[in-house]
């Protein structure tokens, strides 16, 4: 049997009350010289309310009226997080954001002869389908696996060490050009979830890559990690992707209700459930990722819809490998 006729996708479709909801859309902007800055996470800390700015700044979203209490938050590495109130009086705003630069502080590095330092290779090879996770209204869907030295287990491997090189597996991907940031985040010490951003610049990746690994070089930028921490990328997608992707997979359903079903995969004592397209559908740029109950238990992942929004247990293993080296 083909491995490559399996797909794992999960698309949450939101519709909200036309009159209990706030429409907030406008541009964020860089303070130093007031350009436009890309791809900044907005939104409502784990909600279903939250986005990604678009290449030119601009933003929108809809935010039902039970949330409007709560902070929206703008944030976008190497600036300085922004908190703002809204009005919950108005029904749309228009607002024009602006970010403050911050202070990079470098880390002490500690310089060796390159035939000195010893490679390791942490993460998944195997794969069995593809998982991808979009929302048609919101944006900044992540995918993430925590690399801990478990699984496989090196003796002479240890913390600190650095980031070197990262292959991602894609199974297949029908835009023309994707994009994806490469996403690194600490371990929440109480959820042990992905907690804290720990880049302070974006590192994207633009491809026209139809299936095969996606590699990219790290050695030159000296990430360096000194506990276990999860490692994954995040979906670039703008409103135009984001409707084309909901319109392909609900022209798929309509014709074949049939072939979408839930499934459920058993991870520890707690079973996850997600949607199953069976199939030949194909649309947006799928990870390679492997759903036996074995995988999932040895890598743990997670996955979330928005920027802001709440971490799941993922399903699937990313089919991703990441090379450190000490």
């Amino acid at each position: 049997m083909d491995r490559m006729k399996f797909i794992l996708l999960v698309m949450v479709l939101t519709s909200f009350n036309g009159f209990s909801q706030v429409q907030i859309s406008g541009v964020v902007l860089n303070e130093k010289d007031r350009n436009p800055i890309p791809y900044v996470a907005i939104g409502m800390l784990n909600t279903s309310v939250g986005t990604i700015s678009e290449l030119d700044g601009s933003f929108q979203l809809t935010i039902p009226q039970k949330l409007v209490s709560q902070d929206l938050l703008f944030s976008a590495l190497g600036y300085e997080r922004m908190t703002l109130k809204l009005d919950s009086k108005s029904t749309e705003t228009r607002i024009v954001i602006v970010l403050k630069e911050k202070p990079v502080v470098l880390n002490e590095l500690t310089v060796k002869s390159k035939n000195k330092f010893k490679r390791f290779e942490f993460g998944n090879r195997e794969f069995d389908g593809g998982s991808m996770y979009a929302h048609t209204e919101a944006a900044g869907s992540a995918m993430v696996m925590l690399v801990d030295n478990k699984f496989p287990h090196y003796s002479g491997f240890k913390f600190p060490a650095y980031l070197d090189k990262i292959l991602l597996r894609i199974v297949n991907n029908t835009f023309k050009e994707f994009k994806l940031r490469l996403r690194l985040y600490a371990v929440d010490s109480v959820t042990g979830k992905p907690g804290k951003d720990l880049l302070d610049k974006d590192i994207i990746i633009e491809q026209k890559l139809r299936n095969g690994w996606v590699e990219l070089e790290l050695a030159d930028h000296n990430i360096m990690v000194s506990e276990p921490v999860f490692v994954g990328f995040e979906w670039i997608l703008d409103a135009k992707d984001r409707r084309f992707l909901h319109r392909q997979y609900n022209e798929w359903y309509q014709k074949h209700p049939q072939t979408v079903t839930q499934e459920s995969v058993k991870i520890g004592s707690n079973s996850v459930s997600y949607s199953n397209y069976n199939g030949t559908l194909w649309a947006g740029t799928s990870f390679g990722s492997s759903a036996t109950s074995e995988d999932a238990v040895k890598f743990k992942c997670y996955y979330r819809f928005n920027s802001f929004g709440e971490w799941f247990v993922s399903p699937a293993a990313l089919c991703i490998r990441i090379t450190m080296s000490m």
